[in-house]
């Protein structure tokens, strides 16, 4: 998928995610609210020196868009606030791909695990779910808001059998996993836990979100915000089958936790790619006359046809 197809796809899936979000905003009363967190590297060229941070703040400031230095040296992180546009946050992190190459001067790295011995970079997704302009996942305590642990529920379950779908068609994407304490390498969730695959912060409950921290900066951010909406989708009219339990300690601990390991690379993930299952199991579930739901869940399921034909190559 590229040059002018893999452009005509992008404009696809994003009418794709368009009607969708539309459909469920409609249908039940849920609005879809998505920042992003995405990591990079930006290596300076020769000896050349500058601030890097604030020419790049200065780009971004007007769509936005901030940006801040990590830990790794060379290491940045932009940030793209909630948005319910969905199809804008897309085109937002089109805008900062476009900003970033334009400097010369600098070498930008954003695959997943460039440096072995550094810290890898992800692209983290920010989700909350809104009724009434009120966030659903803000009643009560985290453990008992069964909104947001169906919500947790659903993700998960569909998780490995979609990697293939969320992650860039290389390697590399793989070895990001259980690379390091702050790297997830299960489907597992915890609350303010950062070794796993969704992170629920400690915040003020009206700032609760679920951070959904499989994707790389490479991940087409297309694909994950139509499998986020999928999960709303499972969740609303199926309800997951599986129930997965916070885990409080490190989730790389496979013994203490037993939790599912991610597919360990492409081969694993393509294999078992069966996203499509559950846009068919939606679909059965969905009064026959119900055409928008029927039409829209047809496109879906076309989509990943083609993904599942890639797969298979």
């Amino acid at each position: 998928m590229h040059g002018i197809t893999s452009f005509f796809l992008v404009l696809y899936k994003s009418e794709i995610i368009h009607r969708l979000s539309t459909i469920i905003t409609k249908r039940y009363k849920i609005e879809c609210a998505i920042g992003m967190e995405i990591e990079f590297y930006a290596i300076p060229k020769n000896t050349y020196k500058c601030n890097f941070i604030a020419d790049l703040t200065k780009e971004l400031k007007q769509y936005g868009i901030s940006v801040i230095s990590e830990e790794e040296e060379n290491q940045y992180e932009i940030k793209i606030p909630h948005t319910t546009n969905l199809c804008f946050l897309c085109k937002k992190v089109e805008i900062c791909n476009k900003i970033l190459a334009n400097f010369n001067n600098y070498t930008i790295i954003t695959s997943p695990r460039p440096f072995p011995s550094k810290s890898s970079s992800s692209a983290q997704y920010n989700i909350s779910l809104h009724t009434n302009s009120t966030n659903i996942f803000s009643e009560s305590l985290i453990t008992e808001n069964k909104q947001l642990i169906d919500h947790i529920d659903s993700i998960l379950e569909m998780l490995n059998d979609a990697l293939y779908f969320l992650l860039a068609q290389n390697d590399e994407e793989y070895t990001r996993f259980g690379s390091s304490i702050h790297t997830p390498l299960t489907i597992s969730w915890g609350i303010n836990n950062r070794t796993t695959a969704i992170r629920i912060p400690s915040s003020h409950c009206e700032n609760r979100r679920i951070e959904f921290r499989i994707p790389s900066p490479q991940s087409p951010p297309e694909n994950v915000i139509l499998f986020l909406l999928i999960s709303i989708l499972y969740k609303t009219v199926i309800s997951p089958k599986k129930h997965y339990p916070p885990t409080y300690g490190n989730a790389h601990h496979l013994e203490l936790y037993r939790n599912e390991l991610l597919h360990p690379s492409l081969k694993d993930a393509s294999e078992n790619f069966s996203l499509l299952n559950y846009t068919t199991l939606i679909s059965n579930s969905v009064k026959e006359n119900d055409y928008e739901m029927k039409n829209i869940l047809s496109e879906i399921r076309a989509l990943l046809f083609q993904y599942r034909a890639l797969s298979k190559l």
